[in-house]
């Protein structure tokens, strides 16, 4: 797979380690683990055989650097989602 997410709640050890590590070696470009206990997200790129995570942007979004237009904003802001949604939105149309 190019991408995957998760949601972990009661398997984070698993996610996290032994799976996460399975996903590296496979070559998966991007893997998202939704943290549901401590309330974030950890979205990992792969560079050089290894997960790094990927930082927010200066906008406090994490943007798919090999997704165009797949952008997380976490934890849910309401008032920024339909501005969000319309940037994501625009990242995908041709110039």
């Amino acid at each position: 797979p190019a991408f995957v997410i998760e949601v972990c709640y009661s398997s984070r050890s698993f996610d996290l380690g032994p799976k996460l590590r399975l996903y590296e070696r496979a070559g998966v470009p991007e893997y998202v683990a939704v943290l549901l206990l401590e309330k974030r997200v950890e979205w990992r790129i792969l560079r050089h055989g290894r997960y790094e995570l990927l930082p927010l942007d200066t906008d406090g979004y994490l943007k798919s650097p090999s997704l165009p237009g797949l952008w997380l904003l976490f934890p849910l802001d309401e008032k920024r989602l339909h501005e969000v949604l319309q940037l994501g939105l625009a990242a995908t149309q041709p110039e």
